[in-house]
């Protein structure tokens, strides 16, 4: 018995020397730069380590971040395309063992050159829409249930009776299914209206308004990421004007709704660093990996978002809302 554990701790400690003279290389892009790609990051970082990958050590990580503004001029939109351009051009030429998207933008953008040079893919935080293709690539999506959210959302505003939501054709039609059946359980009422993902959010937005809805809900829909969340922004300053409060079920948008989903980033990282592992170390093709929800959420109350729309918060428990000062 003692023969064989001697044996087992030799071998271990023999492979770690042999491990750590295997280096590996990881590029991670991003379109845009928001607290919540930091803390995906710091989160996919934590869980690389954790599958023996350490940066500095045994795996080189380069991280390409894009500004990634909305642009009303022809020469901003070529900035942009060249900027994206190159650092894909760039990331092909390195030819790292794979490539993590932080995002959907970054998905949309990468993923069919990433591809076609025959470098391994995984999408980390992106939502499940049209944008992400199934061939040849896998990834973690964080989304969040529509009963949790009007759950989150009954917390944070009691007296809400009409929520309102705009929405593109690749919205999750199960979502909004949920969303309404979940709505007449809670005694609330939903207003949805559906819009082109080429169409401005305003004109649609003042018509809710008109109907005299108590907030509005931003769902899992690509059409508020494009143009580094453009259409949430322009959303979040006319609800502003009305006193209006918004429900963000995006990830990466943190700034001006009052209540707003925050993933378990270091669920997401391990998720993606399992898969990272499994395609670099042990070989296997990310095609057969099967993109993976997870929905390990909390939701965070902006207090300031509050102070500035008039809303004395007290809320009904503690137990899924979390503040931020």
């Amino acid at each position: 018995m003692k023969k064989g554990l001697f044996l087992l701790l030799f071998v271990l400690f023999a492979a770690q020397p042999c491990l750590a003279e295997i280096h590996f290389h990881i590029d991670v892009l991003q379109l845009g730069d928001t607290e919540a790609f930091d803390r995906a990051y710091d989160g996919l970082l934590d869980g690389l380590a954790r599958q023996g990958l350490l940066k500095g050590h045994n795996l080189k990580v380069e991280r390409y971040v894009i500004d990634f503004k909305p642009q009303e001029s022809l020469w901003g939109r070529l900035r942009t395309y060249l900027m994206i351009k190159s650092v894909c051009s760039r990331v092909i030429r390195g030819n790292p063992d794979l490539v993590i998207t932080l995002g959907t933008p970054a998905t949309h953008y990468f993923q069919d050159r990433i591809a076609s040079a025959g470098i391994p893919m995984v999408y980390s935080q992106a939502l499940l829409s049209a944008s992400c293709r199934e061939d040849g690539i896998t990834g973690v999506v964080s989304t969040a249930a529509a009963t949790d959210i009007l759950h989150a959302a009954i917390l944070a505003l009691p007296h809400i009776k009409t929520i309102g939501i705009i929405h593109s054709a690749g919205a999750s039609a199960d979502f909004l299914s949920e969303a309404h059946m979940c709505s007449e359980r809670l005694g609330l009422k939903v207003i949805s209206q559906e819009i082109d993902m080429s169409e401005s959010i305003l004109p649609a937005a003042r018509q809710l308004i008109a109907l005299r809805v108590d907030a509005f809900l931003i769902p899992a829909d690509a059409y508020y990421e494009q143009g580094d969340y453009s259409a949430s922004r322009e959303l979040l300053a006319i609800l502003h004007e009305h006193t209006l409060p918004c429900i963000s079920s995006l990830p990466g948008l943190t700034d001006g709704p009052l209540l707003y989903l925050s993933p378990d980033f270091e669920a997401l990282g391990d998720a993606t660093a399992a898969y990272a592992r499994d395609i670099i170390i042990e070989g296997i093709e990310s095609r057969d990996l099967p993109a993976v929800s997870r929905m390990d959420n909390n939701f965070v109350v902006d207090l300031n978002a509050a102070k500035t729309l008039g809303i004395c918060f007290r809320p009904k428990t503690y137990n899924l809302l979390s503040m931020n000062n």
